[in-house]
């Protein structure tokens, strides 16, 4: 009897585990490597980021005429971006791809602080410095998607309409042309926009982790 309670019980937990990291997709599997665990950790960070500007996103489209939170909201959502790139570049002696992510997250570092001084010295338009944001986004997914170009066409192609993508998405923020819209509403759809575009990056990658590290230490 208390073989089949604990036979039970261990199904139960195994059926739990599995379903947290289904929700926690893109899981750490145990068949994988000890880069492929490494990678799949780095990933399920960004995925995290990534519903963070999703939540960020919808923020923006119910709060409305306090300009000064939102500024501090999206600079610290800047600062959450490079600290999510610098633990890229803390793991680039396993991984070789993450050399440059130190640049990344210093670019991002830098742009967080200014648009948390821009929230008091109002040197510019809110619209228009997430714009810039959003351009140098757009470089750096350009960047990647040509790392990417000799280890999976498939990460390289996508990568790289993302990047296009984000240069028009930050092109059209900084005319705004939706003029019977809020500020905020504007800038809430294009952080859930690429919430969502960042999601699927980051899932893509994941499935083809294992062809990418493969490549990568050929």
């Amino acid at each position: 009897m208390y073989n089949e309670n604990d036979r039970k019980k261990k199904q139960k937990n195994s059926k739990k585990r599995k379903k947290t990291r289904f929700f926690f997709f893109p899981f750490v599997r145990e068949s994988d490597s000890k880069l492929e665990k490494t990678f799949a950790k780095l990933l399920r960070n960004d995925l995290f980021l990534a519903f963070v500007f999703i939540i960020v996103g919808l923020i923006f489209n119910f709060i409305t005429g306090n300009q000064n939170i939102l500024s501090i909201i999206s600079g610290i959502l800047f600062l959450i971006y490079a600290v999510v790139e610098f633990l890229y570049f803390l793991k680039r002696d396993l991984i070789s791809l993450f050399k440059g992510n130190i640049v990344y997250a210093i670019g991002s570092l830098l742009l967080g602080i200014f648009v948390l001084i821009n929230t008091f010295v109002k040197m510019m338009p809110l619209n228009k410095a997430i714009a810039i944001w959003y351009i140098y986004i757009g470089l750096l997914c350009l960047v990647k998607s040509f790392q990417l170009n000799s280890l999976d066409k498939k990460s390289f192609t996508m990568m790289l309409v993302t990047s296009l993508t984000t240069f028009f998405l930050a092109v059209v923020l900084f005319i705004n042309p939706f003029k019977n819209l809020l500020e905020n509403q504007v800038i809430g759809v294009y952080l859930i926009l690429y919430g969502l575009l960042h999601a699927n990056i980051i899932v893509l990658l994941r499935s083809r982790a294992r062809r990418i590290l493969e490549k990568l230490n050929k």
